[in-house]
């Protein structure tokens, strides 16, 4: 009886190393893509900057904006992580605004029917967090 099973256990071992997996044929896409790019558009002087990982911050007046390397997102778009700190303090309560980390990405848009790369701030998955402490 034992021999039965080792003798079934081993065939079927040696017929699933034997044969080849299926080829799958992955031609049809599972989304559409959408032309219109998604998200604010960035002023374009700072487009040469986000396209270098050489730059580790951008200059603004208002903000200091921190640059983590590009990245390639799920999308398959060059995306870079934007640390955003407001340089204006809000005297009225004494502080400073937090950091925000908001995401930029690279993404073609037509114009006058020229295709052209830009970029482009991606709107937040989630808007707001609310902390409740008791």
């Amino acid at each position: 009886m034992k021999l039965k099973y080792l003798l079934l256990l081993s065939s079927s071992v040696l017929l699933g190393c034997t044969s080849q997996p299926r080829q799958v044929d992955a031609s049809l896409p599972l989304v559409n893509l959408n032309q219109a790019p998604v998200g604010e558009v960035i002023d374009t002087k700072y487009w040469s900057q986000l396209d270098s990982d050489m730059y580790t911050s951008l200059s603004h007046s208002e903000f200091d904006i921190q640059l983590e390397p590009a990245y390639l997102s799920a999308l398959g778009l060059t995306c870079r992580v934007l640390t955003i700190q407001n340089l204006t303090s809000n005297a009225h309560y004494n502080q400073v605004n937090a950091p925000v980390k908001r995401i930029a990405c690279k993404q073609p848009r037509q114009i006058e029917g020229v295709v052209e790369q830009g970029w482009y701030l991606i709107n937040n998955t989630v808007e707001t967090s609310t902390v409740v402490e008791i």
